[in-house]
């Protein structure tokens, strides 16, 4: 367990901006692959691993079929836009009133953030995972938005995603003030999610309270029933300090209106653990935010605008582009591991909606698969460190041209064997 050792105030508040809210071995019979724990680069040998569930989002018992279908109700389109679609200035808030302008690079898409315009099986396997967040103080609630993938499991009900994207608890960096802090109450997952039929909602009124049809959900919408994290992101769920620590969650859903399994309507990926770091990497999600976006053009009137000028990270105009949360983006290149921590980082200008979808190794174009060896996880800089102070020194923008991903290690197997060991769903 991490201990506090003395981190400044002024880190602790800076750090905060940092975060995005972000050989062939044997294969096993569930679909993973997984060589010894010494083998992966920043392994930790005898660390504690025995992950840590959440509490349910739909409890088992007598009201289970209720309990999943008011569970899937309460994502209306309305809803879905609030919590999924861009935010494009920080003075208007954050409910996804972002612009339906759009600014795509005149140099065209580049391996650091591309429109993904294959086929094969990830388009049905990555979805966008919808997520309303409790505060512990009791002030409200609020709705946001990550990306995750399903897996091969057992029980065929397995989706991984990032840890964050369920618990945020900065206390033990920030002297107990809390200045990350929620807990996901409620969450479905939209495999295969295309938005670009998903209207705005407008404020001041109650918005379309209708259900997502198969223009928005071509796979359905799925409850989510339980949640896993690793034992060292449920000890210090923050990415504070040292961390983050394996940033990484697993859970299951399950559907009122379908009786299969995920798995047997999207497939699942191949997980992987503990293989061998430094490897070409595709990495696939929905990033919905242009305020902490490394490519983003200026904002004009609360608007995204081609100016013909460099952005405030210096991005030369003919790059810049601008994200909605309606479509599937991919990263790919060259990865590494950074040093002393089981995190992979490569070159992206992916921006947060991202957090959580999967890195594949051994991407296979003509099929849509790989082998998912981790999840995005935040910004880093170039040596693979947080960004705090020059977080700051850019006016509290935290964005960087490096992501991050926990990388699958001992931590996480334990909470993939433990999510797919149980009667699906629940």
């Amino acid at each position: 367990m991490r201990v506090s050792t003395g981190v400044s105030w002024a880190v602790a508040v800076t750090a905060a901006a940092a975060l995005l809210a972000t050989a062939s071995p044997a294969v096993a019979q569930t679909g993973s692959v997984s060589v010894e724990s010494g083998s992966g680069a920043g392994s930790l040998g005898a660390e504690v691993t025995t992950p840590h569930e959440l509490p349910p989002m739909v409890a088992a018992g007598e009201g289970y079929a209720a309990d999943l279908e008011a569970a899937v109700n309460f994502w209306t389109v309305n809803r879905l836009a609030l919590g999924g679609l861009s935010d494009d200035d920080p003075d208007t808030g954050f409910d996804g009133q972002g612009s339906d302008v759009t600014i795509e690079p005149t140099a065209g898409d580049d391996a650091l953030s591309a429109t993904y315009t294959g086929s094969g099986q990830i388009r049905k396997t990555a979805g966008k995972l919808f997520v309303k967040r409790s505060l512990p103080d009791g002030s409200g609630d609020f709705l946001t938005s990550c990306s995750a993938n399903v897996v091969d499991s057992a029980n065929k009900s397995v989706v991984l995603t990032a840890g964050h994207c369920f618990l945020l608890d900065s206390s033990n960096w920030d002297f107990g003030m809390g200045l990350e802090k929620s807990l996901a109450s409620s969450a479905v997952f939209i495999p295969g999610f295309d938005g670009a039929a998903l209207a705005r909602h407008i404020p001041g009124g109650d918005g379309d309270s209708s259900l997502p049809g198969t223009d928005i959900a071509p796979f359905g919408v799925w409850a989510v029933t339980r949640e896993w994290i690793t034992n060292e992101w449920s000890a210090d769920p923050s990415h504070f300090g040292e961390g983050p620590g394996h940033d990484m969650a697993a859970f299951l859903v399950d559907s009122p209106t379908d009786s299969r399994p995920i798995q047997e309507v999207t497939g699942g990926q191949q997980v992987g653990f503990n293989l061998p770091q430094g490897k070409v990497l595709n990495a696939f999600g929905y990033p919905t935010d242009n305020i902490k976006s490394w490519y983003a053009p200026p904002i004009v009137n609360g608007i995204p605008t081609r100016t013909g000028d460099a952005n405030r990270n210096g991005v030369p105009s003919e790059l810049q582009r601008s994200f909605d949360g309606r479509t599937l983006m991919v990263n790919s290149g060259q990865s590494k591991g950074v040093a002393g921590k089981d995190l992979d980082m490569m070159p992206s200008a992916f921006s947060p909606g991202s957090s959580g979808g999967p890195w594949l190794e051994q991407f296979d174009p003509a099929t849509g698969t790989g082998i998912q060896v981790g999840v995005t996880s935040h910004f880093v800089n170039a040596d693979g460190g947080l960004p705090v102070v020059e977080t700051v020194l850019a006016g509290m923008n935290s964005a960087r041209p490096y992501m991050s991903a926990a990388h699958f290690t001992d931590q996480e197997e334990a909470v993939y064997d433990l999510a797919q060991a149980q009667t699906a769903p629940n």
